[in-house]
């Protein structure tokens, strides 16, 4: 009778460990994804209202575009050449073919 409950006892900490573990791998395969996938952006300055105000801050998709090209209206996130540090949120305005 003693043997059973220290096999169930052993068994169940077998099971929290699994638990525990396939938990903590979740966790790490879903901030890695998450973290590849989408980043978050300030809005500086004026530029952007009525739409978007300084200090917001917006969730941008970054695997979108490797599928298809931005359309007219969508808002991008870039860094230009004069502050290759610094984020620029715009909204696209015109494509190529646009006259």
């Amino acid at each position: 009778m003693n043997s059973l409950k220290i096999d169930q006892s052993s068994v169940k900490r077998s099971h929290l460990v699994r638990e525990i573990v396939e938990t903590v791998i979740l966790t790490v395969v879903m901030f890695f994804i998450i973290n590849q996938a989408v980043q978050n952006y300030d809005v500086e300055g004026p530029s952007m209202e009525p739409g978007l105000h300084t200090q917001e801050r917006i969730m941008v998709d970054k695997v979108s575009y490797r599928f298809h090209n931005p359309n007219r209206g969508d808002v991008i996130v870039f860094t230009a050449p004069p502050h290759p540090t610094m984020n620029y949120v715009k909204r696209i305005i015109a494509v190529p073919g646009d006259t």
